[in-house]
């Protein structure tokens, strides 16, 4: 307790200090009293764990406010206006992917412009030329933007966005310890690793998507720390959602050597589907952008388009 109390002293004699440095000396102040050496790989994955259960209850918060406003339209404000106004009918559900686009569109213009598209764009640019410096309002805002996009019927998926929410957490963690250029970005390949393996209940995936989309595969020592982290935001989404898969694949059997031909047709055809996509979304941002409207105009007018397609 005497060695505790010289610390406190530490502590308060430090008041000159940022916050996380008087904690960070307070700390490492605690461990040399006791003669508690901490390794730097112990550290490492200690560190990696922390980001790791961040990243998952980020996914898991991510997840409920997209249940919540799904759940609030669709039992609700969609039969609520039909009810007051019988003659939209089907039509009833136009005005809520209007409505939520308009919102994110100011929450994103407002607060964090980063935060528009998918995401991966941003946080692969942030490791290849910012430092992967990513501000911590991105993970608040990218969280609400994206839950409302989502929950009011826009058509958009989980992946981008939880990674980003779990690079920005990894990036924040960085910053607060002022880790270098190098450690900032294995935090960031922790936090995006675990929110896909939170979010998907995908741990191996996470991983891979870790180490060949975030760090291209470069940095082999830092497989076990991100291994670590991926678990530990996969047992936080399986405390929440449940041990089971995203995506249910069907029973099937292997018949014979033939339907290995079926398979590569499949692929090709699905590498043309993929490609046309990727084309046709690079024409409709460059289109919108043409129009030159206020980014509010520009996001009514797509909620308008992608409420007539989800109303047909």
């Amino acid at each position: 307790m005497k060695r505790l109390r010289e610390q406190l002293e530490v502590f308060k004699k430090c008041r000159h200090l940022p916050w996380h440095q008087r904690v960070l000396r307070f700390t490492s102040g605690v461990l040399d009293a006791y003669h508690l050496h901490l390794s730097e790989s112990l550290v490492t994955n200690l560190l990696a764990i922390v980001v790791g259960l961040l990243s998952g209850y980020g996914a898991v918060a991510f997840r409920f406010l997209i249940a919540t406003f799904t759940r609030f339209w669709s039992e609700i404000g969609i039969p609520y206006m039909e009810n007051s106004i019988p003659v939209l009918g089907r039509w009833a559900f136009i005005p809520v992917p209007v409505i939520g686009l308009v919102l994110v569109s100011i929450l994103v213009h407002k607060f964090a412009e980063e935060t528009s598209g998918s995401g991966i764009s941003h946080v692969m640019e942030a490791v290849a030329l910012r430092r992967a410096r990513i501000r911590g309002r991105v993970a608040v805002v990218k969280t609400l933007a994206s839950s409302i996009c989502i929950g009011f019927g826009g058509s958009a998926g989980r992946e981008g966005p939880i990674v980003q929410i779990g690079a920005a957490i990894g990036s924040v963690t960085a910053s607060l310890l002022r880790m270098s250029k190098e450690r900032r970005k294995w935090l960031v390949a922790c936090g995006a690793g675990a929110g896909i393996a939170a979010t998907f209940n995908a741990p191996i995936a996470g991983v891979i998507f870790a180490m060949e989309v975030i760090l291209h595969g470069s940095s082999l020592r830092s497989f076990a720390s991100i291994v670590l982290a991926t678990v530990s935001g996969s047992v936080i989404g399986r405390m929440y959602f449940g041990d089971v898969p995203s995506f249910v694949v069907p029973e099937y059997s292997y018949e014979s050597n033939l339907e290995i031909l079926f398979y590569m047709i499949l692929g090709g055809f699905a590498a043309i589907a993929g490609i046309a996509y990727i084309r046709v979304l690079y024409w409709t941002q460059d289109f919108f952008e043409f129009l030159k409207l206020h980014f509010a105009a520009r996001a009514a007018l797509a909620g308008l388009i992608i409420g007539i397609l989800g109303s047909l």
